[in-house]
């Protein structure tokens, strides 16, 4: 599985320099709030699958055994 690179901390405590004809900081705040949290939702996904996963193994090597 590919290493997670950036957490739904460091998303939000990203700066950008500013430019004259830049974007619009509170349009880009608010769209990477959203993206924060989709990213900590999909990380939560992530960590109950991978619990039912581990379940799911246990019980196949029980009956195996």
């Amino acid at each position: 599985m590919a290493s997670i690179i950036f957490s739904a901390k460091d998303i939000f405590e990203q700066e950008f320099g500013r430019e004259v004809r830049g974007y619009s900081k509170v349009e880009v705040d608010e769209f990477l709030d959203i993206v924060v949290r989709d990213y900590d939702e999909f990380a939560q996904t992530i960590k109950d699958q991978e619990r039912e996963l581990k379940a799911l193994r246990e019980r196949v090597k029980y009956f195996d055994d």
